[in-house]
């Protein structure tokens, strides 16, 4: 009978260490799960954009010291006033830029802007006839630009930006086309400090890319002609030259590459 118990006893003891012993053991159950994988935000990307330029040339001066003396419109100084003024005109508008974001909403750029061809004329009346003065402007502006989103919902946002740089005015003149002489100004390029603002419109189509509606303002500053020189042109004064400045509204739909 004792040699029956002890048996017994060994086994029930084995049982009970081997019992401990697992319990000891970490659960794999009780892992903690891996650590989730984001993918970051895009932080650089590339834009471009077309629509329409909105010219305002703030008025046109015709500087003429010579003729003064013999024109019927009024004079200020050596500058005759010219009337019928046309100041504004529509052309097409491009860009394109590239930049990075800061923070996840404010990003800087640098881009390049078409802003067209512009027109405005006005007329100088003489004993020989009223002759219409033409001046043409070629647009180009490059310029530095700072921006910000504003979430309207997860995909619409609104989006401000200013802009800084210069622009690179092609500006050519006539006078008399309309009376057939059609006589050129000197032509010039002026360079000039240009700014500018707007707002927008945004729509996320993906993560890596926006659909922008904007509408911007830039000051380009000034449109001169070059003075006609002594000889001078045909039909045309020493010292005679068209002077503006010009500003331009643009409305303009693109999109944004982000990666």
């Amino acid at each position: 009978m004792r040699f029956a118990v002890r048996p017994t006893l060994f086994l029930l003891g084995v049982a009970l260490a081997s019992g401990a012993s697992a319990a000891d053991l970490p659960s794999r159950a009780a892992a903690p799960p891996p650590a989730l994988v984001t993918a970051p935000l895009p932080r650089f990307f590339i834009e471009g954009h077309l629509g329409a330029a909105f010219s305002q040339f703030d008025d046109i001066d015709f500087v003429n010291p010579i003729g003064t003396a013999f024109t019927l419109n009024a004079v200020v100084g050596d500058r005759i006033v010219l009337t019928n003024v046309s100041r504004d005109d529509t052309a097409i508008a491009a860009s394109i830029g590239a930049g990075a974001y800061f923070l996840p909403n404010i990003f800087g750029k640098v881009s390049y802007h078409y802003f067209g061809e512009h027109e405005a004329s006005g007329f100088a009346a003489f004993p020989a006839g009223s002759f219409r003065q033409d001046l043409k402007v070629t647009a180009h502006g490059v310029m530095l630009g700072l921006g910000f989103n504003f979430d309207l919902t997860t995909l619409v946002f609104l989006e401000g930006t200013v802009e800084a740089g210069l622009s690179i005015l092609d500006v050519e003149g006539r006078q008399g086309a309309n009376l057939g002489r059609n006589t050129a100004f000197p032509s010039e390029t002026r360079t000039n400090f240009a700014a500018g603002a707007g707002l927008g419109l945004g729509y996320r189509v993906t993560p890596n890319f926006d659909l922008i509606l904007s509408g911007n303002y830039y000051w380009l500053g000034k449109a001169d002609t070059g003075t006609t020189a002594n000889p001078p042109p045909r039909g045309m004064n020493p010292g005679e030259r068209l002077e503006s400045d010009l500003s331009v509204a643009t409305l303009r739909v693109g999109g944004r590459v982000k990666f």
